[in-house]
């Protein structure tokens, strides 16, 4: 099957996600090997891969903003101010998605805590997500802007390459 030249790059910087999502596991394994820690559980290795397979998600669209507002003259500031401002959008999104992924994870595995917990106090079981929710934008932000300039750097580089040819 032969995809249209268009979608080429999106795919491939997709699918490069598949690269830190393995990191991420062997990363955590490692790390409780090492610190003599109790195995990893299957939930946690699959948060671990899945919360990089977010951002794959993501990409086509962070693709599709910088090719809608590349950075050219005579634009170059405000397009730059826009980018930074698009990339903490992209990073709330990227962090959301996270805790859906971890909130569900907990009900698919877990789903008799969830419930003693929302049944202890619902309104502290919600306060209790949003703090995790807060606190994971927190910890993902500047990572998930790094990770939001290098893929709009990418689809600038392969799109002004195509331009140069």
């Amino acid at each position: 099957m032969r995809f249209p030249q268009r979608l080429r790059p999106w795919m491939l910087v997709s699918a490069a996600w598949i690269l830190p999502a393995g990191f991420a596991v062997i990363n955590r394994i490692a790390k409780t090997h090492l610190n003599g820690w109790d195995p990893a559980t299957a939930r946690e290795l699959i948060f671990e891969s899945g919360d990089w397979f977010l951002y794959a998600f993501l990409t086509p669209g962070v693709f599709a903003v910088s090719k809608r507002w590349a950075l050219a003259r005579p634009y170059l500031t405000r397009r730059i101010v826009l980018h930074l401002g698009i990339s903490l959008l992209f990073c709330i999104a990227w962090a959301t998605c996270g805790e859906v992924l971890k909130f569900t994870l907990r009900l698919v595995f877990n789903l008799k805590a969830v419930r003693a917990a929302m049944q202890a106090g619902t309104s502290q079981f919600w306060g209790a997500l949003a703090v995790d929710w807060l606190s994971w934008i927190f910890t993902t932000l500047p990572f998930g802007v790094a990770v939001y300039l290098c893929v709009g750097g990418i689809e600038h580089a392969t799109r002004y390459f195509l331009e140069a040819r």
